[in-house]
């Protein structure tokens, strides 16, 4: 279990219950109504310093976590994932996170406690699948590695991308690749500074179909269409379909996502539920299917909560894609060309609709 400090227990209690009052050795318990059965009188005590709780009242009792998740009506794993998304920001600032007994907190220890926290996915062990892209021994595949990252001018990952270099000849004498579909990829992981790499997709380098390639859910413990390339807790975010957009974007210091197609599943919705965004940005690819699939998602959007003026709309209005822009311009054009294309769902609408009817007159 995820150990945290009293100074985050305590800033989670208040805020759940601001105008309880604290009682015992040094104002270390507070007293609440039973979550669990009807209360008039407070049968609930929660201690601030560890979490612990005990309901007198239904005769439950249990750890912080299993309070968050009774709270916020999410199983425990969730409990967990909502508490270092509220909290954890870095891995600079583990040590204002973890339970006091650490007196300090190594590279070492910080690893270990990295692996116990499971965001519900299998961690990958991506030298299973290819080799890091600046150590692979097979130069035709890195040199043509180097050069779609050049062109694409997305150089500045290659020392973070893998490429799938292992044989996939049944009649190779050396150990066989138990992944021999990614072979002649460009393997883009999906790394969580919390719990390391959780996903993947293979970008073929040829003329390979499909275009990408996703692990089995098998071996990740999830499905594409259910998980988020990893983003920054900021007041905006950016929805795209693909990961080379995604990466496009964060390159110019734009905050994105993307979902791995053009539907956005309820998974995702939840996972950016988490977050306190204060701006959606749907902008999937400018194509016949990018604009069927905004409107839906837009639609998905508000069903979950999210308020029309939070919802807002962009996309490269001269190429297909971002990174497309970005291969045809430069990243300062591309910031100019996202500040001015964002706009409000709503005021799209608007702006379709008034020149609709100006061609009909």
């Amino acid at each position: 279990m995820l150990k945290l400090n009293s100074k985050i227990i305590r800033d989670y209690l208040e805020s759940k219950f601001p105008s309880s009052k604290l009682t015992g050795y040094n104002s270390q318990e507070m007293t609440v109504n039973s979550l669990f059965k009807s209360d008039s009188k407070k049968h609930m005590s929660i201690n601030m310093e560890t979490g612990l709780w005990q309901d007198f009242k239904s005769g439950r009792k249990g750890n912080f976590f299993h309070l968050v998740a009774a709270l916020e009506k999410v199983h425990y794993r969730q409990a967990e994932q909502l508490i270092i998304n509220k909290y954890f920001r870095t891995v600079d600032q583990m040590s204002d996170i973890i339970s006091d007994h650490f007196s300090s907190v190594s590279e070492e220890k910080i690893s270990i406690i990295e692996k116990k926290i499971n965001l519900g996915c299998n961690l990958l062990e991506l030298d299973t699948f290819g080799s890091k892209l600046k150590d692979t021994k097979n130069t035709i595949l890195k040199d043509k590695a180097t050069k779609f990252l050049k062109e694409r001018k997305l150089s500045e990952y290659a020392n973070q991308v893998y490429i799938g270099d292992k044989s996939c000849n049944k009649d190779y004498d050396g150990d066989m690749d138990v992944h021999p579909d990614f072979f002649g990829r460009l393997i883009i992981p999906f790394i969580d500074k919390i719990s390391g790499c959780y996903f993947f997709q293979g970008r073929t380098l040829f003329k390979d179909n499909p275009k990408y390639l996703n692990p089995s859910s098998k071996e990740t413990g999830v499905k594409a269409r259910n998980i988020l390339y990893p983003f920054k807790n900021e007041e905006s975010i950016v929805l795209v379909e693909g990961v080379l957009d995604c990466l496009t974007l964060q390159s110019c210091d734009i905050n994105a996502t993307s979902l791995q197609g053009a539907v956005i599943s309820r998974q995702q919705v939840n996972v950016l539920k988490q977050h306190d965004f204060k701006r959606i940005i749907i902008s999937m690819d400018n194509d016949e299917v990018g604009r069927k699939a905004n409107a839906k998602i837009k639609q998905r959007l508000l069903k979950a909560g999210y308020a029309p003026e939070q919802i807002y709309f962009t996309t490269p209005s001269t190429t297909k894609d971002w990174n497309d822009l970005l291969v045809t311009t430069s990243p300062e054009n591309l910031k100019k060309v996202y500040s001015a294309e964002t706009i409000v769902f709503d005021d799209l609408l608007e702006i379709y609709a008034t020149l609709k009817g100006n061609s009909s007159e």
